[in-house]
Formats: C-alpha cells, structure tokens, sequence
C-alpha cells in the first residue's frame, strides 16, 4: 500500500531502508528541531538502500557530483543541505 513516511536525518552520510520499487522523495522539513525526510513509498514491497546526505553550509561536497540534490533546511541557525545517491 502506497504509504507517505518520514525519516529523520542527521547531519553526515546515512542509508535509509525504504520499501518500495518507486520510491518518491516529496521533501525534506524541520519537525521539533530535527531534519525530517518524507517519502512516499510501497509498504508491501521488498526494502532498498538509498544513501542520504546531509551537509552544512561551507562544507567540502567532494563525492557529490552526481547525487541529487532535495533540498535545504534551516536549524536554528545552521543550514543544511541533503542530497540522496550511493556513496562511491
């Protein structure tokens, strides 16, 4: 059953499982001070590893060039930046 999920994040490199063949990416927000990914994915279908990425405003992005960039979001007065792809 399609089914939206959220995941938190934190900042540096993650693997999410997530279910489902077509996983759909809808946004990524702030939610009592924590990064927050939402997803909306296939509860009946087998798990995939998807590689999350979180970096700071200033920071190196080697090994990013070829992930997707999904958003940015502000803690406090920090900025973030997530993308998602497979850590090469």
């Amino acid at each position: 059953m399609k089914t939206i999920f959220k995941y938190m994040l934190n900042p540096g490199y993650q693997v999410l499982e997530l279910p489902g063949d077509e996983i759909v990416i809808l946004s990524v927000g702030v939610q009592h001070g924590q990064i927050v990914l939402w997803a909306m994915i296939d509860t009946e279908s087998p798990k995939h590893e998807i590689g999350v990425q979180v970096v700071g405003t200033g920071w190196k992005l080697s090994g990013l060039e070829d992930w997707h960039f999904i958003g940015t979001v502000q803690v406090d007065n920090l900025v973030w930046h997530i993308f998602t792809g497979e850590k090469g």
